[in-house]
């Protein structure tokens, strides 16, 4: 079983920080996943939980895991400021 490895006192600080600050839903999401696991709830339970996808979930413990929360931020997607409705 994985779960995400929020181990030292800075790195929960640095993660209820971003909690507290995080504008975009789908990053708030991320990090309650994360945070959630590190305090013990599956995969499945959090899949279930937050209508995503087991390897969805997975994923985003495992960025973490190797690279904290900068591995888990959104990537902005190419093209995404393209004005269809011109």
């Amino acid at each position: 079983m994985i779960f995400a490895k929020v181990e030292t006192e800075a790195a929960k600080k640095e993660l209820q920080e971003a909690l507290k600050s995080a504008q975009k839903s789908y990053f708030y999401r991320r990090l309650l996943i994360i945070q959630l696991s590190s305090e013990g709830k599956s995969i499945p339970e959090l899949a279930s939980l937050f209508l995503l996808t087991e390897a969805t979930v997975r994923q985003y413990i495992h960025d973490y895991n190797n690279g904290g929360l900068v591995k888990i931020i959104p990537k902005k997607k190419p093209g995404s400021n393209v004005n269809l409705f011109r």
